[in-house]
């Protein structure tokens, strides 16, 4: 899915502030984002590339238009590697795999920056929302020498529950953490 419906909008934002308002101990700077809403890079085969460095290739015309999707720029001289970017917000990773599939095209990515640091990560199970928010420190433009952990389990009736709490190092994660999150 590229874009959720208005609906978890709406409750991830209630729920995000709820947790945040009765949990003052968190220690939150705001996301940062390891891929970039609306970007992605994709990377074509010779023939690919000459035709899209000639202004030829159409085999992408459908998707541009339906995700307002633009060339940028070439990722170096003679590289078959192209930046392409939307104003709309859209989960990046999910819109570089419809373009991997179009003719010449060898592979695909979310455009990102690299390091780490403060983040939280939802995990949805039906109506079960978990959050995980991170809080990084320590030379994390190199990805975080530290980093602490609150859980949190949201219900459909509004329930939101604390998991706990854990930090790293030593890297011993609880039940409520998923992969996902590191």
């Amino acid at each position: 899915m590229l874009i959720a419906p208005p609906e978890i909008y709406h409750r991830i934002r209630s729920d995000l502030f709820t947790i945040l308002a009765r949990n003052p101990e968190i220690v939150y700077g705001g996301v940062f984002g390891r891929i970039i809403p609306g970007q992605f890079v994709i990377e074509f085969d010779e023939i690919g590339r000459e035709a899209v460095v000639s202004g030829t290739y159409r085999a992408w015309d459908c998707l541009n238009w339906y995700f307002d999707v633009t060339l940028g720029s070439s990722l170096g001289i003679g590289s078959p590697m192209f930046a392409m970017e939307t104003p709309r917000r859209l989960h990046s990773e999910r819109l570089a795999e419809l373009y991997a599939t179009l003719p010449h095209v060898r592979r695909t990515w979310g455009n990102g920056a690299g390091g780490d640091g403060d983040d939280v990560c939802l995990k949805r199970s039906a109506d079960q929302y978990q959050y995980i928010f991170k809080h990084g420190m320590g030379d994390c433009p190199s990805g975080c020498l530290q980093k602490i952990y609150w859980g949190f389990t949201s219900t459909a009736d509004g329930c939101i529950v604390s998991n706990g709490t854990f930090s790293i190092p030593p890297w011993s994660p609880p039940a409520w953490y998923f992969e996902e999150c590191r």
